[in-house]
């Protein structure tokens, strides 16, 4: 589904969470459903089942969030849309990204995936968080757009 808050003739690259990222963030919200349902059954209770009922839409819930999160990389912005009844954009300019740093635990490593945290001068957002993302040299193709970016618009950043 094209989304027409994004300039899609000018993007370059979009990136998604992978969707084993977010099936490992609700296996404890599925592990708790069927808990939850299962002690239904043991106890005829329906409290035990409505418990379940809302795992499960939480569950479900926190892997859609997961996954509708996506960015969207341009010669000029870093376009992030995130939310799943309600969506938000925000419109991060490149010449703004102050450091970008990359976070690999164990178990993303096994699975080729990488966390991408992004800092910069931006207020709304000065730390940017890329979760669940394939590894890959989106980091240096960043850099390399930043520096690009400030050399175009003649930018130049002082640090304190």
């Amino acid at each position: 589904m094209r989304y027409p808050l994004v300039p899609v003739h000018e993007v370059e690259i979009k990136i998604k969470p992978e969707k084993i990222y977010a099936g490992i963030f609700v296996i404890p919200h599925f592990a708790m459903t069927v808990l939850m349902a299962a002690w239904s059954i043991r106890y005829s209770s329906n409290i035990f089942l409505i418990a379940s009922l809302v795992f499960a839409f939480l569950g479900w819930y926190k892997y859609l969030l997961i996954l509708s999160a996506s960015y969207y990389l341009t010669i000029q912005q870093l376009i992030i849309t995130k939310g799943v009844f309600a969506r938000s954009t925000n419109y991060l300019e490149l010449y703004r990204i102050k450091d970008i740093l990359v976070n690999q635990p164990f178990w993303m490593k096994a699975f080729g995936l990488m966390n991408m945290t992004l800092l910069s001068f931006d207020t709304a957002e000065s730390l940017l968080i890329l979760k669940g993302i394939s590894v890959s040299s989106l980091p240096q193709s960043i850099r390399n757009h930043v520096q690009e970016c400030r050399q175009r618009n003649k930018v130049l950043t002082v640090d304190n």
